[in-house]
């Protein structure tokens, strides 16, 4: 029976994609008793909200409760699993032939109190980090890296080649990124990587200024714009870095399970009628 109460929450067909991925419990003692269909949808719930664990709603288990779950699936790599799990369905589902192609990107974030790696980045006057992504054609997420601000946008490309496996992208034959991957040794190490792989690098128009969807390149923009659609990746309020890319990762697990069990669409947004005296 549904449960859905919240637009966070998951349907019944998307709560089957990842149920079978979360391993029952082991060893001795009392089975588990909470919900933890509620739970992922109290996670979800923080995600897409930002609100803090203390301040659930109280239909959901108890905030502690939540946050153990968050925590020990982040450090035991349940988020990690289920997210590739669901990465590869979207691919076969959407386009199932093999990856030709990825593109490289920076996101620079203001933070708000992080305690570790954070740093100014000149190029956009924030004392942050940054969020290197990979994705491939269809905006999935390949690999990220958060550094502090302060690091350059080849080093942490870089970063994130150390992060995928040559061997399970073997068709990747070409990167799409801006002018800043074309420096400090990113086309040298992504040649290393993969036998014939290459930077195209697609520069903004001379003098444009604001947003330019740019070809190509505008499919890893738009991954940048679902991440800070969920309020809690709007900035940097992680104070770990692991913290803030399971947060990243949670956002696209909510994403692709849409993408493929789409649940009820939303209402379009209408203004009310003005009651005339």
């Amino acid at each position: 029976m549904s449960t859905q109460r919240y637009p966070s929450d998951t349907t019944d067909a998307q709560w089957e994609l990842i149920q079978g991925l979360i391993p029952p419990k082991k060893g001795r003692g009392r089975p588990t008793a909470v919900d933890l269909r509620r739970v992922v949808a109290a996670i979800f719930y923080v995600c897409r909200s930002g609100c803090q664990y203390r301040m659930l709603p109280k239909d959901f288990p108890p905030w502690q409760t939540v946050y153990y779950y968050v925590r020990k699936w982040s450090k035991n790599g349940l988020w990690l699993a289920i997210h590739d799990a669901l990465r590869e369905q979207v691919r076969q589902k959407e386009r199932p032939h093999e990856r030709t192609t990825a593109s490289v990107d920076s996101q620079s974030t203001d933070s708000a109190g992080t305690q570790q790696a954070r740093g100014f980045d000149a190029g956009k006057k924030l004392d942050g980090r940054k969020r290197h992504l990979v994705v491939d054609s269809l905006g999935l997420l390949l690999a990220v890296v958060v550094t502090a601000g302060n690091v350059s946008d080849a080093q942490g490309g870089i970063a994130c080649l150390e992060q995928m496996d040559p061997s399970e992208y073997p068709q990747i034959k070409t990167f799409f990124g801006d002018k800043a991957y074309g420096k400090e040794g990113f086309p040298d190490q992504l040649a290393d990587w993969q036998p014939g792989c290459r930077l195209n690098i697609i520069a903004r128009p001379e003098g444009a200024e604001g947003f330019v969807k740019l070809p190509i390149r505008w499919v890893v923009e738009r991954t940048n714009a679902w991440l800070t659609k969920n309020r809690r990746l709007c900035r940097s309020y992680e104070h770990t870095v692991a913290s803030e890319v399971a947060y990243i990762r949670l956002a696209m697990i909510s994403r692709m399970m849409r993408r493929l069990k789409p649940g009820s669409p939303q209402s379009s947004f209408k203004y009310r009628c003005k009651v005339s005296a």
